[in-house]
């Protein structure tokens, strides 16, 4: 039997505070290393996320803006209000912010589309968000509404049928309900430029109206919302916004293309010249509808 008593060292259950100090440290270590890991994949999936919503915020305003303007429809002589093109130069808190209305012979959108109605499309950026889910028909998806002290805009892309008054007709119109559809995407600046054949240059206004035709074509610049960090950056970078947007298109329009002049169609434009010239004469040259010349008119 041995009856030897134990030493120290056999003794020893416990760790030093050293070893402790080590153990804590190579725990921080790694923590810190798989807390680095996990925020880079977090911030390298939101970036993939945001670039997914921009790509197809791209894609459906170019399918959209594609498709509308293409198929602009108005009368031949650009007397009708109803089938006005009106563009307005405008400016928001981040770059244009310019408004475009328009007739177009496509359908409206979804199942109470009405085949042969022409409808009226309008393009407005605004930072008023709507808070009226109802009155929204196929609205792009949007996680979080802007709160008071958010300066995101949206561009309000708004489709309605174009309903022609009648004087036969026995209906009021405002007795009838026709679907509206609504669709909001969250733009910073968009910028719409009419190409005038006639003057060969981009204009940044039009009324169809007031010019008697329409464009040749339209140009649309659209830019999305960045943070403070992202424009420096671009800034840094030399990237320039207004000449290298997020989106550019140009869209030839079929009913303007070549036209340099206003409609000569008397029949036509008659309505027209009788208001502006009080006599009825055809173009203000004395003559009048059976081709004799007025009296004091030479």
């Amino acid at each position: 039997m041995n009856n030897r008593p134990m030493t120290y060292s056999a003794r020893r259950h416990g760790f030093t505070i050293i070893e402790l100090l080590v153990a804590v440290t190579v725990l921080s270590v790694v923590v810190g290393i798989v807390y680095e890991s996990f925020s880079s994949v977090l911030d390298s999936t939101e970036m993939a996320r945001e670039e997914s919503e921009k790509i197809r915020f791209k894609q459906v305003l170019w399918r959209h803006l594609t498709e509308n303007l293409g198929s602009v429809y108005s009368d031949a002589a650009c007397i009708s209000p109803e089938y006005e093109l009106l563009g307005t130069d405008k400016e928001g808190a981040f770059g244009p912010a310019d408004t475009l209305r328009f007739c177009t012979s496509l359908p409206m959108p979804g199942s109470t589309a009405l085949p042969g109605v022409l409808k009226v499309v309008t393009y407005d950026l605004t930072n008023e968000y709507s808070t009226e889910e109802d009155g929204t028909l196929g609205q792009v998806a949007i996680d979080q509404k802007p709160g008071e002290d958010n300066q995101e805009w949206m561009l309000v892309i708004t489709e309605e049928p174009l309903v022609l008054e009648s004087a036969e007709s026995d209906t009021a119109v405002t007795d009838v309900e026709f679907p509206i559809s609504e669709r909001k995407i969250p733009i910073a600046s968009m910028d719409i430029l009419y190409y005038d054949g006639d003057q060969d240059e981009w204009m940044k206004d039009w009324d169809s109206l007031a010019e008697g035709r329409m464009p040749w074509a339209i140009q649309v610049n659209i830019n999305f919302m960045r943070t403070e960090e992202e424009l420096m950056a671009e800034t840094e970078a030399g990237v320039n916004l207004e000449e290298e947007p997020d989106l550019n298109l140009t869209i030839g329009l079929p009913s303007g293309l070549g036209v340099i002049d206003q409609f000569l169609d008397i029949n036509m434009r008659r309505s027209t010249i009788e208001d502006e010239n009080s006599s009825g004469d055809l173009f203000g040259k004395g003559v009048d509808t059976k081709g004799g010349e007025k009296p004091g008119k030479k």
